[in-house]
């Protein structure tokens, strides 16, 4: 008999160090709050077709959810594929069982239509699922009227249906964060999650970002964002990555965040990272960042030449650059400096002169992504299909045959840098320098893919805590001492 009042959300993603699905404590709050139960099996801690056949045994709820919080690795030198291990899920759920299946996820945002194909999905939820799911189970218990519901996909005979779009107010949200095992999380995967806003206003031509999340930000209030912090804490969490796309847009909000943690002591409890632009940011907020208990903060600047920056449609400039790196240095924040190499307009001075822009900065890590991947519907994809056929384009790699959406790994790397021969150009540019985080598989100690790399698995065995390239970071310096 079907537990009407009951969906099972699986999480089906294990890539170690393991990172917790923040996504299903959000929704088993919102779902909650609705009057449903949820029941939760974890692919990272348990064999999941055992469990799956146990539960069935047992049980047959309404639905079964699925996040899909990536596709692939966003590597170019891994390009491991999630998507069909999802789409093996499915069919074997659809094997023993016969409640429908619905998907959703920031993954699943990027292109809603195409992987609800691609995985066989009864149904899906782009962008926020706090409203739409319980509301799309309220219409399985009733009319099956799926028309009214914000942000769902679903099948009419065999065409896919979009309906609008409707972000979640998110001002007074406070979930309890009881439904993962968050404790487990932090212990086997070094951080805490949470997030203090959701979307990105911003135009680089590469981000799906926008396309996951929402092109509006929207803010929590700052107390609610204290209340969730305090419920980890409880749970035995103190070291927090924020989710947030960068937690500096907008400028107030991100201030106003660090005042309440500091008003309320938690940052006596606590440490976090962030990611964030180069603008804005001011000498205030470098302050209350360091103050509130900010450990280090990831800024993703792309490129040191402000001739790329305007190919990316990024808003800061190399001034920019120079300038965020002195308030972290003179605020004693732990400073990150991610770069993308190879984007359209990239050539090897392009290259060199972001390269020796932030050697002469000298931040305390610098990471080397090295060929741009290609998503849907961003302006990215646009440009490449500007460019010609995909198959005969000499700036792709990839999957380029039979990838019509981009779904399957497909990444730009300009030929006017000499294509995959820049890993020998950065090499000789970069030396030794333990400074650069270069993602070359030769140099494990170096790795900076976080799938699969055990020496983060290892060391946060050891009791490290933190963002991933503080603890390879600080893995480092511990060795050359």
């Amino acid at each position: 008999m079907i537990e009407k009042s009951t969906i099972l959300l699986i999480n089906p993603l294990r890539i170690k160090p393991v990172v917790g699905p923040i996504a299903f404590d959000y929704l088993g709050y919102a779902l909650n709050r609705a009057g449903f139960q949820v029941d939760l099996i974890d692919h990272a801690f348990t064999d999941l077709k055992d469990a799956l056949n146990a539960y069935f045994r047992e049980k047959l709820p309404l639905a079964i959810g699925i996040t899909i919080r990536n596709t692939d690795t966003c590597m170019f030198q891994g390009q491991a594929f999630f998507l069909d291990e999802i789409k093996e899920l499915i069919t074997y759920l659809k094997s023993i069982q016969k409640s429908p299946i619905i998907v959703g996820g920031v993954g699943f945002s990027i292109a809603p239509e195409a992987i609800m194909e691609y995985v066989g999905a009864d149904f899906g939820i782009q962008q926020d699922g706090e409203d739409a799911l319980p509301l799309f189970l309220q219409a399985l218990q009733t009319n099956h009227n799926f028309q009214n519901i914000p942000n769902l996909l679903y099948r009419i005979e065999n065409q896919i249906v979009c309906n609008p779009i409707k972000y979640v107010n998110l001002t007074k949200f406070q979930p309890p964060r009881h439904l993962i095992n968050n404790f487990r999380y932090f212990n086997e995967g070094g951080q805490g999650n949470i997030e203090t806003k959701r979307g990105c206003d911003q135009k680089c031509i590469y981000c799906a970002d926008p396309l996951c999340k929402g092109r509006i930000i929207r803010v929590r209030d700052p107390e609610s964002v204290c209340a969730e912090f305090k419920a980890l804490i409880n749970q035995g969490v103190n070291c927090f990555h924020l989710c947030d796309s960068e937690f500096n847009n907008p400028l107030d909000h991100a201030k106003n965040v660090c005042r309440a943690l500091i008003d309320s002591e938690l940052h006596r409890h606590m440490t976090w990272y962030a990611y964030c632009s180069p603008r804005p940011f001011d000498e205030e907020l470098a302050m209350l960042m360091k103050k509130a208990g900010c450990a280090g903060i990831n800024f993703g600047i792309d490129s040191g030449d402000d001739e790329m920056l305007r190919h990316l449609r990024r808003s800061h400039k190399v001034g920019d650059i120079i300038r965020i790196a002195e308030l972290c240095r003179t605020n004693q924040i732990t400073l990150m400096f991610d770069l993308l190499i190879g984007a359209p307009g990239e050539t090897k001075t392009s290259l060199k002169t972001t390269i020796e822009l932030i050697q002469e900065i000298g931040p305390d890590r610098a990471g080397l992504s090295i060929g741009v991947r290609v998503y849907p519907r961003t302006e990215l994809a646009k440009i490449i299909k500007e460019e010609g056929p995909i198959p005969k384009n000499p700036n792709l790699y990839g999957i380029k045959e039979n990838n019509p959406n981009f779904l399957k790994p497909l990444y730009y790397l300009s030929s006017e840098i000499g294509g995959k021969s820049v890993f020998n150009y950065l090499s000789r540019l970069v030396g030794k320098d333990p400074m650069w985080f270069f993602a070359d598989p030769a140099e494990q100690t170096q790795n900076y893919n976080y799938n699969e790399n055990l020496i983060l698995v290892n060391a946060i065995k050891e009791g490290y805590r933190g963002a991933y390239w503080d603890i390879l970071r600080m893995l480092n310096e511990k060795n050359n001492k």
